[in-house]
């Protein structure tokens, strides 16, 4: 495996850039979404792109094939270095020539600084960093043929939260007594029309009663068991 040996002079190089924005906050997450789907859609890939999770470090993570951003990345020139790993995962090193040129490819027609390639090889150059060739790759010639344009990123509406209102506690506490007088007013029907029903079923067991001391004598209403 080859080790990592112009990772230290990368970073050198976008730290010290005009273009290099680490730090700032110049990009909001739905419009790193809307340039994520973009790049996905122009070179075929599926990365995703996080705001959250990445412990503090900005990086790219071929595993899962996302990005995750830091708080000093919400910005262009950390998004596409990430970007541009995604776009060179078979390469090595991760920071190797293809990275390079891919990184400078996204830089000229993305960044809205877009550096010239001629600045851009200067500059790689004066960091003796080793790239392929900036305009004759894939990368280059695919952007080319394409615009992006951030404006049509479409903010998503924001939730407006009413304050919560003071309740006025007289209305509660009326409102409360109304309906606790709803239920006892149910509750009273209810009982009255079992009132009526016992008074009815006790009609019946007094004429019962009535009758049968009226057909029969005493001895037979009280003895309980029948003369042999």
């Amino acid at each position: 495996m080859k080790t990592d040996y112009q990772q230290s002079r990368v970073y050198k190089w976008e730290n010290a850039s005009a273009w290099s924005q680490k730090g700032d906050k110049t990009l909001e997450t739905y419009q790193l979404k809307y340039l994520n789907k973009r790049l996905n859609g122009l070179f075929g890939l599926k990365t995703q792109v996080h705001d959250k999770y990445a412990n503090g470090v900005c990086h790219y993570n071929t595993y899962d094939d996302a990005i995750y951003l830091a708080g000093y990345g919400f910005n262009w020139s950390v998004y596409l270095h990430e970007y541009a790993h995604a776009l060179t995962t078979d390469s090595k090193p991760p920071h190797g020539k293809e990275f390079v040129s891919a990184f400078c490819a996204l830089l000229h027609f993305v960044h809205p600084d877009k550096p010239s390639i001629s600045d851009l090889a200067k500059s790689a150059n004066s960091y003796d960093l080793d790239f392929v060739s900036l305009t004759e790759n894939i990368w280059y010639k695919k952007l080319s043929r394409s615009k992006i344009d951030i404006s049509k990123a479409i903010k998503p509406q924001e939730k407006v939260i009413e304050p919560k209102k003071p309740l006025n506690q007289v209305h509660k506490n009326y409102q409360k007594l109304l309906a606790r007088q709803e239920n006892l007013i149910k509750r009273q029907k209810q009982y009255e029309a079992n009132l009526k029903r016992i008074a009815n079923s006790l009609k019946k067991v007094t004429k019962s009663i009535k009758q049968y001391e009226a057909k029969y004598d005493e001895d037979k209403l009280a003895s309980k068991y029948n003369d042999i």
